[in-house]
């Protein structure tokens, strides 16, 4: 979570970014899945921003304390795709 107030600054990309770089290059992860509530733009552009493909969207899926159920969306990349993306 970023605070609101330093929202739109790029730091969710770095810090998920580093966490990619940590999973797939020092632990040697094979594959790594995040997810989102459907509404939440910011959090599904920084995984697709970073090469995340979505792979669901769930309807209703997910718990939402305030709003009840609402849809989801998952994400993945793959070791090979991560590296990928860094050679360039």
């Amino acid at each position: 979570m970023i605070d609101p107030a330093h929202a739109g600054r790029g730091y969710a990309t770095e810090i998920a970014s580093a966490l990619l770089s940590l999973a797939f290059d020092d632990l040697g992860v094979h594959r790594v899945t995040a997810g989102c509530f459907a509404d939440n733009v910011a959090s599904w552009r920084v995984m697709e921003k970073l090469g995340m493909r979505r792979e669901q969207h769930g309807v209703r899926d997910s718990w939402h304390a305030e709003r009840g159920w609402i849809d989801g969306f998952t994400y993945a990349m793959l070791a090979e795709e991560w590296r990928a993306r860094q050679a360039r």
